[in-house]
């Protein structure tokens, strides 16, 4: 069967057909299709905090068998 949805993605309203077996079939590859047509130019890492790191590196020395 072929379904036929009005989708809004960040505010814009776009028409998009589907065949599937079911409705909530054809909604699930709407949400795949969508996800997978997004495309990651750039990653930004977040610096982490000197607190956070010491108590990272704390278990990993345990986990390590290392101890200070």
């Amino acid at each position: 069967m072929i379904y036929n949805f009005i989708c809004t993605l960040k505010g814009i309203d776009f028409k998009y057909k589907v065949e599937s077996d079911s409705l909530l079939e054809a909604k699930v590859k709407i949400r795949e299709h969508i996800k997978n047509s997004v495309e990651i130019e750039e990653y930004i890492k977040e610096p982490i905090n000197q607190n956070s790191k010491e108590f990272i590196d704390f278990f990993n020395d345990i986990l390590n068998g290392k101890t200070k």
